[in-house]
């Protein structure tokens, strides 16, 4: 038999004797004083490392990859967790505020976990389900309207006449560059990757986007600098296939899906929000 059929039957038969132990006390593996690291712990451990969403298999097999030396390793790192934990409560450190919001958070954050990997078990976000997202919701699936740009700050005192005349004359950046003391290549001079629309500020967007030209743009004076723009390459808006957007419409239902999910909790539990203590967080009293 070879040796990765073996481990899948071996971690079969770990996960049955985990799935239904035998009545009686939970075994401890540690003691930590009146603590104690049990073989549940130990369990859940093993399953966080191995990144466990699904039935218990990663579990299983690392259960019968994991030797002796290192479940004890194991063993005595959790023991070693709690002897720090135990520290930190003899010195009175999990009631100060800060600790206390910590620890709070902490737990309503493994709660709402919980809570969400239980829920979405009936979430129906298959493939014909993501499908039909898209469908419905096409218009929201495209490409948006980029440009690749270079540009250059120029120093006070620039005058935009001249570099007007510059830009008439065909100059292209590098040469406008070096006519200011810049070298033809400056960091500055480097190419963009795509930039959409609100990604560079207002004045860019207005210089970027106000026309469909390539090339070196007038000068654009924005914040009280003098900039010249030279738009090396421009990629117009566009709508995706299902093949591009697939993956996009499933995590986009899933999300769909988590807001219809808290929409339905907020029925049950109202939510307000104080704006006025919103916005004076941090103010002195």
């Amino acid at each position: 038999m070879k040796r990765g059929a073996a481990l899948a039957i071996l971690a079969v038969l770990f996960l049955c004797a985990w799935s239904f132990p035998l009545q009686g006390a939970e075994k401890n593996i540690a003691l930590v004083g009146e603590d104690a690291v049990t073989e549940d712990d130990m369990l859940f451990m093993i399953s966080a490392n191995a990144g466990e969403e699904g039935d218990g298999l990663k579990t299983g097999l690392a259960l019968v990859q994991m030797g002796d030396g290192e479940r004890l390793e194991m063993a005595n790192q959790l023991a070693d967790e709690i002897l720090l934990s135990l520290a930190a409560k003899e010195m009175g450190l999990d009631r100060e505020p800060g600790a206390a919001k910590m620890l709070k958070w902490q737990e309503i954050r493994a709660l709402a976990g919980l809570y969400l990997a239980y829920a979405s078990k009936s979430w129906d976000i298959g493939e014909d389900a993501a499908r039909n997202y898209f469908e419905s919701h096409r218009d929201e699936f495209a490409q948006a309207e980029a440009v690749k740009m270079r540009y250059l700050a120029l120093p006070d005192g620039s005058d935009a006449n001249s570099l007007s005349m510059d830009i008439s004359k065909s100059l292209d950046l590098g040469s406008i560059a070096g006519k200011h003391g810049l070298p033809p290549d400056s960091p500055v001079l480097a190419e963009s990757e795509w930039l959409e629309r609100g990604l560079v500020g207002r004045d860019f967007d207005e210089a970027l986007f106000s026309s469909d030209a390539v090339g070196v743009l007038p000068p654009l004076n924005s914040g009280g600098s003098l900039y010249i723009i030279e738009i090396t390459d421009r990629r117009p808006k566009r709508m995706l296939s299902w093949e591009e957007s697939s993956q996009e419409a499933a995590q986009r239902l899933g999300r769909s899906m988590l807001r219809q999910e808290i929409e339905k909790l907020r029925l049950k539990h109202p939510v307000s929000v104080d704006r006025m203590a919103l916005s004076d967080i941090g103010k002195p009293n």
